[in-house]
């Protein structure tokens, strides 16, 4: 059910000789009533023109207050800083344990940008370390020290409302910021790429609790005339693309690998390349997710394993078993692949049996297959 109506009738205004405010506004949002009352007359024209005024723009109203948008945003306005700490504080619980530090670095980068001058401003280095610290909604944050409290009583004084973002200029101050480096240099594309999504959540949250109307990092929104650093054409050269046949080679020669392990490692390889799996999907390959006929295509359905974390201090321990989270991949339950079984049989000949855990490629003992994490994000 919808919180917003646009149905809105205005009703004459009342007057109320025996009240200490006698003259009363009354409105009706989708057939509930609503009234506010005031001293003098021109009081209860001025504010009743602004409900008409926002009626006619095409403003929808408030089911709850019976106000307008606009005046509700007004409500709910508070400041960047306190923005910012709830948006943490909501997020931190589900978040990775690096989306934990993209958050807090990208906040403590563009909090003391939208300030007002104010006297007394702390030095930029402490200001942001305390920031790190309050933001860090981990056991293992710290207390800020004296400097660093003091920073904080700062900002919290010198924060803008978050309704400041309406004004471009603001907008591109904080893009600025966001495209550069604190040496003063400009930042990698890839760099302020991953700082401007973070912002953008942050700020889509403000519209979500109707903090502001839209999202000013939306690109249909961003200010006019404002460029994001370029990013360099990316072209893959061939000459580092292996060709079909020197992957069949390779996989051939992994198959000579130590004593019993090679047949694994050509079945493991050849399952990444010929079926375009993940790593984590093959060690969480089982016996009967594979449908292989002797000749024509078959496929592989294939579930994620997950890859270690780190950041022991924001909170998650650095877990490098199966469990472990796979950064950007939401569960999901099975992923269907197909495989040229005729063309090429199941890499390194038929997979090895099935050990105690259901999985094919097992440890040597029985176990799972633990994935180092740069090795389980190579995809």
């Amino acid at each position: 059910m919808t919180s917003d109506s646009y149905d809105v009738r205005f009703w004459q205004t009342e007057v109320r000789k025996d009240r200490p405010t006698p003259y009363r506004v009354r409105w009706l949002v989708n057939g509930r009533r609503f009234g506010e009352s005031f001293v003098k007359i021109a009081l209860a024209d001025s504010f009743k023109a602004q409900l008409i005024s926002a009626a006619r723009r095409g403003e929808a109203f408030d089911l709850e207050t019976g106000l307008p948008e606009s005046m509700v945003r007004k409500l709910r306005d508070v400041t960047f800083f306190d923005h910012a700490m709830e948006f943490t504080a909501v997020t931190w619980k589900d978040a990775a344990a690096k989306s934990r530090v993209s958050v807090i670095e990208t906040l403590s980068r563009v909090v003391p940008v939208v300030t007002r001058d104010l006297k007394g401003a702390p030095d930029p280095d402490v200001l942001r370390a305390a920031l790190r610290k309050n933001l860090n909604q981990g056991p293992t944050a710290g207390i800020p020290d004296q400097a660093e409290a003091r920073a904080l009583a700062w900002l919290a004084r010198a924060s803008r409302p978050l309704s400041a973002f309406q004004d471009e200029s603001v907008v591109c101050d904080v893009l600025d910021a966001l495209a550069t480096r604190l040496d003063g240099k400009a930042a990698a594309p890839d760099y302020y790429a991953r700082r401007r999504r973070v912002l953008h959540r942050v700020l889509g949250y403000a519209v979500r609790k109707k903090r502001l109307p839209k999202n000013p990092l939306s690109k249909q929104n961003l200010p006019e005339g404002w460029t994001a650093p370029e990013k360099p054409e990316e072209a893959v050269d061939p000459r580092s693309v292996g060709s079909p046949a020197l992957i069949a080679s390779m996989i051939a020669a992994c198959a000579g690998i130590g004593r019993d392990q090679g047949p694994r490692f050509a079945a493991l390889y050849g399952c990444m390349y010929y079926a375009m799996m993940r790593p984590s999907e093959v060690a969480a390959l089982t016996r009967a997710g594979c449908q292989l006929p002797r000749t024509g295509w078959g496929y592989l359905a294939a579930q994620l394993r997950r890859a270690a974390h780190p950041g022991r201090r924001l909170g998650r321990a650095q877990r490098r078993g199966p469990d472990a989270r796979l950064r950007q991949v939401h569960d999901r339950p099975r992923r269907r692949l197909d495989h040229p079984h005729g063309r090429h049989p199941p890499p390194g000949g038929e997979p090895a049996e099935a050990g105690a855990t259901g999985m094919i490629f097992g440890g040597r003992m029985g176990g799972e297959i633990w994935l180092p994490l740069a090795f389980a994000d190579v995809r």
